[in-house]
């Protein structure tokens, strides 16, 4: 899950760069908060395992 959301947030900077239109630049950086999301999910249980 960490490694997938690692890759969600790679095109990120070519997006940025390319940006035909507004809707790349929303859709660029709706992409980091799965990535941050997809961060949460992997490590939360980890920690929670942790505490225990």
């Amino acid at each position: 899950m960490l490694v997938a959301g690692r890759l969600v947030a790679l095109p990120v900077p070519v997006l940025l760069m390319w940006r035909p239109a507004w809707g790349w630049i929303v859709f660029a950086n709706v992409l980091p908060g799965i990535n941050q999301d997809a961060d949460v999910l992997a490590l939360h249980p980890l920690i929670s395992l942790r505490s225990t």
